[in-house]
């Protein structure tokens, strides 16, 4: 928890391994669950560093009414099995496009 209505999920491969990818900073992961018989996916910024390699940190808002926010605020426990996409986005910096970013 990290607020009121704002937790941190530590994504980590069942079998304890690395994560099968690597991403950039400000990259995000879709997470894809079935909420009362449909499939929802809603993309989350990955919070962690790229750096790390055994998990990655998804923090997320609970919205009154975001159906996958509400999902794993009230119902994801930990060793649940959740689906979730290779991160995407090309909103990043590596330090190369400019000299800074100010």
């Amino acid at each position: 928890d990290e607020a009121p209505n704002v937790k941190t999920f530590r994504l980590m491969e069942p079998n304890l391994d690395s994560m099968p990818f690597t991403f950039l900073p400000g990259q995000y992961a879709t997470v894809t669950s079935e909420i009362n018989g449909e499939k929802v996916r809603r993309s989350y910024t990955i919070a962690s560093s790229p750096t790390q390699r055994d998990y990655i940190d998804l923090t997320i808002k609970r919205e009154q009414y975001g159906l996958e926010s509400r999902h794993l605020h009230d119902h994801a426990i930990a060793g649940d099995l959740l689906e979730i996409s290779a991160p995407a986005g090309n909103f990043f910096f590596t330090g190369k496009e400019a000299n800074g970013i100010v």
